[in-house]
């Protein structure tokens, strides 16, 4: 056989095996989930922070434990690269995630995992550091609209009902975004009749780059611009009320020399920049990436490179007035949490250096700090395992907490100290940095790296099932 004809040869099965990849089923059914209590309180999980931008869900009925083999799985969905949380709205889910060359919207029945609708657009992005080379900004519902802002800056608005493309925006384009360290990486937040993205365009400390935009979010047009030298960050921005005024935070800060940003309070009218405080460590690799957390007319921001955390009061005159700092509380991404009084999160820039923590909220007191580890026995070996830096969502009274190598863990926080209830290892994967979403008793997890143990599970969504029995 020819050169030719060879090369011929290998070219057509390559194709046959993309087409065969590509026809290959993703889902996977395990059981039915169990029946819905009668009288469970449930609440959709439109945002990767949940309902009120918290992580905390007043969902009833969850159990509280599992059996020996880990709570119960229901489906799994094979999926590509990126570090987004699913949307759940109405028994709906949205997964936005890249598939092969296309960032990917996907409409899904949360408790089956049948597929609904598919939307696509093609993307160019390779990770400069050599991490995930899809979206990190999770899709937000609003209604029946969903919005997604891609790694490389496409912001789009797609129907649930059927997956039809209203509008979509490239803002790489229209304001000069560049690609940053990781790319594009907040999730837009909907406010009133508009939606707002960090966006962080224009030439790097200069006065005024669109660091803001506000769109109508029926139309996609822009409504106002707020103009700062800070660049975009990975946190997202969120709405608050602080005196009776609605106001808009954004942690803001890209990668400039010198490094820049901080936390902007903005009047959601108009896009006026109202107070700005300056929060981001001198060292040029680094990032902002915990969005606020909000209790009262106080704020607390963080990060985790040099400077820590610091709690801000907003006057009645919209003035940042410093409460407490906290230089041993940086969250490098994670969402820390408020209750009762007191702030818990994981403190770390890596992962074995990470603590979980306690703060009081009022006086910024250092309660406990705790390294959360415990030693087990994988194989032949045994090694030390801790959920590093975890996520944490609030449900049922307790904290369900994911490590970012597959742990699952129920935990009781108090300012005493932690508790873990019960533990089970879901998997054993690097990089599990999405906070978990829950909807209707189903919890949903994402795994974004090949199991380590030769089970030989890619990235994934796995659905469990957290319903107790009929009351």
């Amino acid at each position: 056989m020819s050169i030719v004809k060879c090369l011929l040869l290998l070219s057509l099965l390559v194709t046959i095996n993309l087409f065969a990849q590509d026809q290959a089923p993703r889902l996977t059914k395990y059981q039915p989930a169990s029946p819905l209590a009668d009288r469970a309180t449930t609440e959709s999980w439109p945002r990767f922070l949940g309902p009120r931008d918290d992580t905390k869900s007043n969902e009833t009925h969850i159990a509280t434990s599992w059996p020996a083999e880990g709570p119960k799985l229901v489906w799994e969905l094979k999926k590509g690269d990126g570090y987004t949380t699913p949307a759940l709205f109405e028994g709906k889910l949205v997964l936005f995630h890249r598939w092969k060359n296309d960032e990917r919207l996907e409409c899904r029945d949360a408790e089956t995992g049948k597929e609904h609708w598919t939307y696509t657009y093609p993307i160019v992005y390779r990770d400069r550091f050599g991490y995930s080379n899809g979206p990190r900004g999770s899709p937000v519902i609003d209604g029946n609209l969903v919005y997604t802002l891609g790694v490389t800056s496409i912001l789009s608005c797609v129907a649930l009902d059927s997956g039809k493309l209203i509008w979509q925006r490239d803002l790489k384009k229209d304001y000069q975004v560049p690609q940053y360290f990781f790319g594009s990486g907040s999730s837009p937040l909907i406010h009133g009749n508009m939606v707002i993205a960090n966006v962080g365009g224009g030439e790097p400390n200069t006065d005024d780059r669109p660091v803001v935009v506000a769109f109508n979010k029926l139309t996609g047009e822009t409504k106002w611009i707020s103009k700062s030298r800070w660049g975009a960050s990975y946190a997202s921005p969120i709405a608050a009320n602080f005196h009776g005024r609605e106001r808009l935070l954004v942690f803001a800060g890209g990668m400039s020399k010198p490094p820049e940003g901080g936390l902007l309070l903005i009047d959601p009218e108009d896009g006026k920049i109202l107070s700005q405080f300056e929060w981001r460590a001198s060292k040029y690799e680094s990032v902002n990436a915990t969005t606020p957390v909000v209790l009262g007319n106080r704020v607390f921001i963080t990060e985790t490179y040099r400077l820590g955390g610091i709690a801000l009061d907003v006057t009645e005159e919209d003035n940042f007035e410093e409460a407490w700092k906290a230089p041993d509380f940086g969250i490098h991404w994670t969402m820390p949490i408020v209750h009762d009084g007191y702030l818990y999160g994981f403190h770390g820039e890596r992962e074995p250096f990470a603590e979980l923590v306690c703060y009081d909220w009022k006086t910024g007191k250092n309660l406990w700090r705790d390294n959360m580890r415990w030693t087990e026995k994988v194989g032949e070996r045994q090694m030390i395992n801790s959920p590093f830096r975890g996520s944490l969502l609030h449900v049922a009274d307790q904290f369900l907490c994911l490590g970012e190598g597959g742990t699952l863990l129920w935990l009781k926080l108090t300012p005493k100290g932690p508790e873990i209830l019960q533990r089970t290892q879901l998997f054993r994967a690097t990089q599990t940095w999405s906070t978990p979403a829950i909807h209707r008793g189903l919890v949903y997890i994402s795994q974004h790296y090949k199991d380590l143990t030769g089970t030989k599970t890619g990235p994934r969504l796995l659905c469990y099932d957290f319903r107790t029995a009929q009351k």
